[in-house]
């Protein structure tokens, strides 16, 4: 019979912890050829002085398979012990030699070691997985990697569990940890990593528990300050963390609030949690940025958060500020629901020093809102106003905070345009005309305010469209009526006064170029201008005689300056006057003449008659 080749296929670590058995498999051949049937098998491990016999083992092919100690249990320190040891095997009373067992009999790869937990390695013997206790009464699995550095830890603890994942550099030192908890109540899954110091401490936000051990690395939070405070030292960078619970809250000791911090890589960045100083039941999201506010922490850039209002009424408010390393914090915008307590929204903007200069706000119940600017006296500039149902104006003040202007819309869906005086009476007003919106008028007004003392309106008979101009005083009126084409006034003058005059000299020939203009009648062709018989001159002829008195405008049409032409009628008079007089002197020197020859005439008649008188007495 041949030597037989022994093979160790398997074991079971419960059977090993319990039983204290091996199987084994093992291989027979005689002269080349495997062996059937049954044999009777002793065994023996010298070095233990343990043996045992087993008869009537069947073999197929060669094949044989006993467990060892079913009969009389294996010794238990081969199962501990490391060197190597003979096992004797001897068939049908024949020794066919010796198989090497080698230690540890937990498989080459692992060691079931005697405090209760189980090791499997790797190949080089290093250390892959440890599961065993965590403590004397827990469970706990540990994972490790090629240099047996923890990479992986899930335990039990007396109020929940506990799966930690780590992150290691190339060097093999702890980074970063994600570790997720439950403790009765209270659940949350955290991120840590190294502060920039390098010191391997981190921040841990665990219902302010101040100090926890990361498994397998080294202390990851701690020294957190809390002298009269609630907020954390910048002892690490804690990147991440949720929770579910806070107990402890400023106003409501026993309320509960979660919360989720993110870091930078620097500073705090983001919280989102209850307000335990106040009531944990209203929740507030802050946005940090990298400003140190001079005491150790960083400064809110912004803010949601909500409010209790009155009665059972909540309101949200968002703030966002403008910051500086030192504590420099000016709350540059706030938006809230219950801007100024009136329960409706509203938009407030302030400048670098943290004064009010705009505000947008919806005002009272219905469809009002007005948006406000205002002035460095912290006084409102300009209002932008709803002045109920669909219209609107805007309105704008004085450094008195007087009202001085107003822009907007009547209800009737026409404009106007109103500024006022210093002591806050209307002066200019610009509008509709009451009766006809589509039609517009514009008024100044006297220093009360209500007398317009000059009104410019237009006008309509459904055809045709004008203008007219009044202007009014206490005792006098002018009125340009572009319906009538008329000025009516009590006294019209034009400027005259020689001082303002050069190259001053006498007209002449006036008469003779007056007679050479033509006065006439006429009608105007325009079927919407007046329809009355006008009486007038005609341009183009005047032109040919004095071309002063007329104006072409743009497109060609003429007109002429009847004031002007008085200049022309006055010496034209004079003329006419001159040549009066001269027929005048005329006509008294031939009267004068004519009176002579009367007279001599008288004396003629009384020479004949003395004469006729003389003759009859001569004939007697």
């Amino acid at each position: 019979m041949k030597k037989v080749y022994l093979t160790l296929a398997f074991f079971l670590i419960g059977f090993i912890l319990t039983a204290q058995k091996l199987p084994f498999q093992g291989y027979l051949e005689e002269s080349g050829v495997p062996l059937n049937g049954t044999r009777t098998f002793d065994f023996a491990l010298p070095d233990y002085g343990w043996t045992e016999t087993k008869t009537d083992i069947p073999i197929e092919n060669g094949i044989y398979n006993v467990v060892l100690g079913d009969e009389t249990p294996l010794p238990s320190m081969i199962f501990s012990d490391t060197t190597e040891t003979p096992l004797e095997i001897t068939v049908d009373g024949v020794s066919i030699g010796i198989a090497t067992l080698y230690k540890p009999l937990v498989n080459i790869n692992s060691l079931l070691t005697t405090n209760g937990n189980l090791e499997i390695k790797g190949p080089n013997d290093s250390l892959n997985l440890r599961i065993g206790s965590f403590n004397p009464y827990y469970g706990s699995v540990n994972i490790y990697d090629s240099l047996g550095a923890p990479q992986g830890f899930l335990a039990a603890d007396p109020l929940g569990g506990r799966l930690q994942l780590n992150q290691r550099n190339g060097s093999g030192a702890l980074t970063s940890a994600i570790v997720a908890r439950t403790n009765g109540s209270k659940s949350y899954s955290q991120y840590y990593g190294l502060n920039p110091s390098g010191t391997g401490i981190a921040r841990l936000m665990e219902n302010y528990i101040t100090e926890r051990e990361i498994a397998g690395g080294p202390v990851m939070s701690g020294g957190y300050l809390r002298s009269g405070s609630d907020w954390y030292d910048n002892e690490g960078t804690l990147l991440a963390a949720i929770g579910n619970a806070r107990e402890e809250g400023g106003g409501d000791p026993t309320g509960k609030s979660g919360f989720l911090s993110l870091w930078g890589t620097n500073s705090f960045n983001v919280e989102l949690t209850g307000k335990r100083w106040e009531n944990n039941d209203l929740p507030i999201f802050s946005l940090f940025g990298n400003n140190d506010d001079g005491g150790g922490w960083w400064i809110r850039n912004a803010a949601i958060e909500v409010k209790q209002g009155p009665g059972t009424t909540n309101f949200a408010d968002l703030i966002l500020n403008f910051t500086n390393n030192g504590g420099e914090n000016n709350e540059s915008v706030l938006i809230s629901s219950n801007f100024l307590g009136s329960s409706a929204g509203g938009l407030e903007l302030r400048d670098s020093v943290g004064s009010t200069t705009a505000i947008l706000e919806a005002r009272g119940n219905g469809n009002s809102g007005q948006l406000k600017l205002r002035g460095t006296t912290g006084l409102d500039i300009v209002a932008v106003q709803n002045r109920g149902g669909n219209s609107g104006q805007a309105v704008f003040y004085g450094s008195d905070n007087g009202l001085k202007a107003e822009i907007g819309s009547f209800g009737d869906n026409s404009g106007f345009l109103i500024t006022y005086g210093p002591n806050g009476n209307k002066n200019v007003q610009l509008d509709r005309d009451p009766g006809n919106n589509d039609l517009g008028q514009f008024t100044l007004f006297g220093t009360d305010g209500i007398s317009p003392r000059v009104f410019a309106t237009t006008g309509t008979d459904g055809t045709n469209e004008w203008g007219s101009i009044t202007l009014d005083s206490p005792t006098e009126q002018i009125i340009l009526n572009g319906q009538t084409s008329t000025i009516t006034a009590t006294t019209i003058t034009a400027s005259s006064d020689r001082r303002l005059k050069k190259n001053i000299t006498n007209l002449e020939n006036s008469l003779e170029n007056t007679l050479k203009l033509r006065g006439t009648s006429y009608f105007w062709k325009n079927e919407n201008g007046s329809k009355k018989r006008q009486i007038g001159v005609i341009a183009q002829e005047v032109e040919k005689v004095y071309p002063e008195f007329v104006h072409t405008n743009d497109e060609g049409f003429k007109s002429v300056n009847y004031a002007q032409m008085t200049a022309v009628l006055i010496e034209a008079i004079k003329e006419l006057n001159a040549k009066v007089e001269n027929l005048e002197k005329e006509n008294d020197t031939l009267t004068t003449a004519l009176n002579e020859t009367k007279e001599l005439s008288k004396k003629i008649d009384k020479l004949e008659k003395l004469l006729l008188e003389g003759q009859k007495v001569a004939s007697k």
